[in-house]
């Protein structure tokens, strides 16, 4: 399991055969009780956890959102990112300003950053890249299949 700091590799295999490759570090976390600069609602279960995330092309055309983040707590519960609409935080990554990429797939050697906020209570846990179809694997695994297809995680502290 990595920290932050952490940054996983993550491999998406094409028909083409060619695959896109892409390095996805968790920068930082954080926890707020306010919704963030777009707008947004309070959060339902207390705050947001925070994900300062980066992602740097390394081959192919890499999408600039790393997919879809999962937040795993002690007690079993998980609680997925949402988009800035509810949340107000720039989903990863770089879909609109203040992180702009306006989603345009990053070629090898670009790289963006972004901020993923999740609705969950202020606890320890772990926090899952979660991959956006079957092909999608990575240099870290996580040991819950209830997240499958689950490609890499960050110990969190509480």
């Amino acid at each position: 399991m990595l920290g932050v700091g952490g940054t996983l590799t993550l491999t998406i295999r094409r028909a083409s055969g060619t695959p896109d490759i892409a390095k996805v570090t968790l920068l930082s976390a954080s926890y707020s009780a306010q919704p963030g600069p777009a707008g947004g609602t309070p959060p339902n279960e207390g705050g947001y956890l925070i994900l300062s995330v980066r992602v740097a092309c390394v081959a192919g055309l890499c999408s600039p959102d790393a997919g879809r983040w999962a937040f795993h707590t002690p007690d079993g519960r998980d609680y997925f990112s949402i988009g800035p609409g509810a949340t107000g935080y720039e989903p990863a990554l770089g879909y609109d300003a203040p992180f702009g990429t306006g989603n345009v797939p990053l070629n090898p050697g670009q790289q963006t950053m972004g901020l993923v906020g999740i609705d969950s209570p202020h606890v320890a846990g772990i926090v899952y890249l979660v991959g956006a179809d079957a092909d999608t694997v990575a240099s870290g695994t996580a040991p819950d299949l209830d997240l499958n297809p689950v490609v890499g995680g960050w110990s969190l502290a509480g």
